[in-house]
């Protein structure tokens, strides 16, 4: 991402007419002009968070924040440490599922046994969702955000999440999360091609 005055400059420094013909000179940017907003650090995101929550009400803690952070990172390398020595990883995957729903634990509480597993769950979550998307992998904002999710438990939750951090993915780790917790899990989109696409997607 640049700012319109380093956009400005590097149009103003290349004809319009020679971008396409020029190959002797490239356009370059700004070493300091990529700042890509859904690749920062999950602590560095937290310490944003805890910055912007100064003076407000009805903040989120600034240990349970700083725990999410831990655990984002936690997950992330769990799941990025997980590979398939035989087999299909889409089966492998379907049957890990599986095996989860046929314990007798999850069975007679699956909130329970989720919540109480999440060092197994949200890896596995995040696992499936890279293999079904290679070579792509949930960011430290996506997975912060599915973590928020996950710990406001009956408080309710309402997040802003920037353009082009994927909302899209956010909403697809969470209602897989939710729906392996037993509950139903409603998506009300507001773009139905957008909706479609995401579906696709996740």
């Amino acid at each position: 991402v640049i700012s319109f005055e380093q956009g400005c400059t590097i149009v103003l420094k290349h004809a319009y007419e020679n971008w396409l013909n020029d190959k002797s000179e490239e356009l370059k940017f700004p070493a300091d002009s990529i700042d890509n907003q859904s690749d920062r650090l999950a602590e560095d995101i937290i310490n944003l968070m805890i910055d912007q929550q100064k003076n407000k009400t009805n903040t989120i803690s600034k240990d349970t924040l700083r725990k999410i952070a831990e655990q984002a990172k936690g997950f992330k390398d769990i799941a990025k440490r997980k590979t398939v020595s035989e087999g299909d990883e889409k089966s492998v995957i379907n049957r890990e599922i599986q095996d989860i729903l046929n314990l007798q634990s999850y069975q007679e509480n699956s909130s329970e046994y989720v919540r109480s597993h999440l060092d197994d769950i949200i890896p596995l979550i995040l696992y499936a969702w890279s293999v079904a998307n290679k070579p792509q992998f949930p960011k430290d904002t996506q997975i912060i955000a599915l973590l928020l999710f996950i710990s406001s438990k009956g408080k309710g939750l309402l997040e802003q999440i920037r353009t082009g951090e994927g909302k899209t993915l956010i909403v697809g780790l969470t209602a897989a999360f939710f729906a392996l917790c037993g509950n139903a899990v409603h998506v009300v989109p507001s773009n139905r091609d957008l909706a479609v696409e995401g579906e696709q997607g996740c």
